[in-house]
């Protein structure tokens, strides 16, 4: 079995790929590329760098800034890329799992903005639009839709929650950024039935 610092390794060098595969692709004129450090990295020049691509992994991931990001990695003893996406799953459908995952892992709750939208982090949420206000209507994250969606499905929406309040209050952010309230999303189960944050 693996120790903590064998993960962490695994881990960022898994990142740090990532990071270099992207900026491989930007310089050879890939437009996808271009497309998702251009979103990441609004002071993106003509010749990318290797921190545009770090700073562009690191967003994609929730955090404002490639150091932010290796030092949650380094600092927690999470598997950040498996723990992180079954918790946002779980948030979004099971409560009574994310609950067991939060209460097992509680760091997770600092895992970044995708986590911080579904637990009603407003604060955080406002903090991360601010910085980067293209994220406010992007398709992203570990589930591939907008903020609005992991926010208007997260189960901590329910009268179960404690966090119902500030999941609201972290709705008039997004909304107050520009969030679109008409947003939807079709689920794999029922594709022929788009379901509404409305």
């Amino acid at each position: 079995m693996p120790t903590h610092s064998e993960v962490v390794r695994l881990n960022l060098e898994y990142y740090r790929k990532q990071a270099k595969a992207l900026l491989k692709a930007a310089k050879t004129k890939d437009a996808n590329a271009r497309q998702r450090m251009q979103l990441h990295s609004p002071k993106l020049g003509p010749s990318p760098a290797l921190h545009d691509a770090q700073l562009t992994i690191a967003r994609e991931q929730g955090f404002p800034s490639w150091p932010r990001f290796k030092e949650f990695m380094v600092a927690s003893n999470l598997n950040f890329q498996e723990l992180v996406a079954a918790f946002i799953d779980a948030a979004t459908s099971d409560f009574e799992r994310a609950e067991g995952i939060l209460s097992a892992h509680p760091k997770i709750a600092d895992a970044g903005f995708y986590v911080a939208l579904v637990l009603g982090d407003r604060p955080h949420v406002d903090r991360v639009l601010t910085e980067t206000p293209s994220l406010t209507n992007a398709k992203s994250g570990p589930q591939n839709c907008e903020p609005l969606i992991y926010l208007c499905f997260s189960r901590y929406a329910n009268a179960r929650s404690t966090r119902v309040s500030q999941i609201v209050e972290t709705a008039r952010v997004l909304l107050r950024h520009g969030a679109d309230p008409n947003t939807s999303f079709l689920p794999q189960d029922l594709p022929n039935n788009p379901l509404s944050c409305l």
